[in-house]
């Protein structure tokens, strides 16, 4: 069963509805902690999805750009791949063993795919590091970077989801408020 990313902007619950049934649940942010657990969850009907928690301030966009990283006091650049992006940062996979540690500033460079092939070059804090992928915050970002980044995102930063429908898609011929149900 495939999770589905179920992403939440200061909401303190999400109403759940089964696709199958209608039946609604509203469940309390508060009680599923834990980002980027699986969380299950199943109907009366039998009906059940598998969804995990985003809470990041910004939506991120998966990309696939090749870009540079330095650390500060070295004059060697390392060959990384740029995995997701937002306004707030990125995440990218290393081929390099360098010692990276959370909390550390380094420098990131690359380049957008956009038409004018825009470059983005800036100081950024490693926040996690798991197996060969870094997350790293943009620090202080320039006006003119900040941006480019913002007109390059623009539209990929919609609201967040206040209702999950779960399970196979509904009948077309069934009246959809017969379906819904308390």
């Amino acid at each position: 069963m495939e999770a589905v990313m179920l992403r939440l902007t200061g909401n303190k619950s999400v109403d759940m509805v089964c696709a199958e049934c209608g039946n609604s649940r509203q469940i309390t942010v508060s009680s599923l902690p834990q980002l980027g657990k699986i969380y299950r969850i199943k109907c009366r009907c039998g009906n059940s999805a598998a969804f995990v928690l985003d809470r990041r301030k910004h939506k991120r966009k998966k990309i696939n750009f090749i870009g540079l990283y330095s650390v500060r006091g070295s004059i060697r650049d390392h060959i990384i791949s740029v995995v997701n992006l937002s306004r707030n940062g990125l995440c990218f996979k290393r081929t390099d063993n360098t010692k990276l540690d959370v909390g550390q500033v380094i420098s990131i460079n690359f380049q957008l795919d956009n038409l004018e092939r825009d470059s983005v070059r800036c100081d950024a804090i490693v926040r996690s590091i798991v197996d060969d992928k870094v997350g790293v915050e943009f620090k202080d970002m320039g006006g003119s970077t900040d941006r480019t980044l913002g007109f390059y995102l623009l539209g990929n930063d919609g609201g967040g989801n206040e209702m999950f429908v779960f399970g196979s898609k509904p009948n077309r011929n069934e009246n959809p408020e017969q379906r819904v149900q308390g």
